[in-house]
C-alpha cells in the first residue's frame, strides 16, 4: 500500500449521532414508544394482541460520498516537501470527514424546517401521537441560551409521551451548542451560583440533573454569518431515536498508477446517510430566535 492511513484530529460528528450499521441499502425505523403499556391479565382470559404499527415509519437510504485526486509523475517525483503526497493521505481523508461533519450538523441546523414521517418538523410542538388523537409531543423550545431556557428544555423531556399518550421514560443527557458558546455554557451550567446575577442563589443546573456539554464547530452560529445560533438538548440513551448515522462498511481508499500517463490517482469513498428518526423523541431544539 503506497499510502498509510493518516492520524487525524478528533472528529466531532460521532458525539451527536447513533451509529447504525447496515448491509442493505435502505434502513427502516419504527417510532420508539409505538406500543402501549401492559394491561392486567386474568388466567384463562384471551390476550388482545397489538400489531406492529407503521405509523411515522422512517426510511433512510444510503448515499455514496467520494473524492478523487491525481498527480503527475513529475509532481510526485519532484515534491520535496511532501505536499503532493499529503493530498493522497490526510487531505483526501479530511475532505470526506469535513463533508460528514457538515451533513450531521445540518441535520440539526435544518431541523426547524425539515419534515419528518409524522408531517411535523424535526423540532416541533405538534408531533401527533398515532394512538392518542389530539395529543402531541413537543420537542421545540424558543429563546436564547439562558439558564431558565435550559431548565425548560430539560423539564420538557418529562412531558414526552409514547404513541398511546402514556408517560415515556426519556431524559436530558447532553447540551449541544456551537463551539463559540464554550465559555457561555460553562458559566451557565458549571457555576456554583447563578451566572450573571448578584445573588447567592444556587445554580441548580449542576445539582439536580447534571448534563454533559458537547461543543461542535459545524452547528450554525451568527458569528459565522448564519441567520440563527441554535442549541439542542439530547437524550443519548434512546436506541434508534434522534439523529441516526446509518452506514455500510468503512471508508475505502484506493490508489492506482495510470500505465499510459504515469499519473498517480487516488479515491476515497464511503456509504452512509444521516437523518432523524422517531419523530419527537431523542432531542429538543431551540433556534435561538
Amino acid at each position: 500500500n503506497l499510502f498509510q492511513m493518516p492520524t487525524l484530529q478528533e472528529q466531532e460528528w460521532p458525539l451527536i449521532v447513533t451509529k447504525v450499521p447496515t448491509v442493505t441499502e435502505t434502513g427502516t425505523y419504527l417510532t420508539v414508544g409505538d406500543i402501549g403499556n401492559a394491561q392486567e391479565h386474568t388466567e384463562g382470559e384471551a390476550y388482545t394482541y397489538e400489531g406492529i404499527s407503521d405509523d411515522w415509519k422512517t426510511e433512510l437510504t444510503l448515499v455514496t460520498y467520494g473524492k478523487g485526486v491525481t498527480a503527475t509523475r513529475r509532481q510526485m517525483k519532484d515534491d520535496q516537501t511532501m505536499t503532493v503526497d499529503g493530498i493522497f493521505g490526510t487531505k483526501l481523508i479530511r475532505a470526506l470527514i469535513n463533508k460528514k461533519e457538515q451533513l450531521v450538523a445540518d441535520a440539526y441546523n435544518d431541523g426547524f424546517a425539515t419534515a419528518m414521517a409524522d408531517g411535523a418538523y424535526v423540532f416541533s410542538n405538534t408531533h401527533p401521537l398515532s394512538n392518542a388523537p389530539g395529543v402531541y409531543n413537543d420537542n421545540l423550545i424558543t429563546g436564547d441560551l439562558t439558564t431558565d431556557n435550559i431548565k425548560t428544555g430539560i423539564k420538557q423531556f418529562a412531558l414526552i409521551r409514547d404513541q398511546a399518550g402514556n408517560r415515556f421514560q426519556t431524559k436530558a443527557t447532553h447540551l449541544l451548542v456551537n463551539a463559540m458558546e464554550m465559555f457561555t455554557v460553562y458559566e451557565l451550567m458549571q457555576s456554583q451560583l447563578m451566572a450573571y446575577e448578584l445573588s447567592n442563589t444556587i445554580n441548580s443546573l449542576n445539582k439536580v440533573q447534571p448534563i454533559g456539554i458537547i461543543l461542535n464547530h459545524y452547528i450554525d452560529h451568527k458569528s459565522d454569518g448564519d441567520t440563527y445560533s441554535p442549541w439542542f438538548i439530547l437524550d443519548k440513551t434512546l436506541p434508534k431515536a434522534g439523529c441516526v448515522y446509518q452506514y455500510r462498511g468503512g471508508m475505502q481508499v484506493e490508489t492506482e498508477l495510470d500505465f499510459d500517463t504515469k499519473d498517480t490517482k487516488a479515491t476515497a469513498e464511503e456509504e452512509y446517510v444521516v437523518g432523524f428518526v422517531s419523530p419527537g423523541y431523542g432531542a429538543i431544539g431551540s433556534q435561538n430566535s
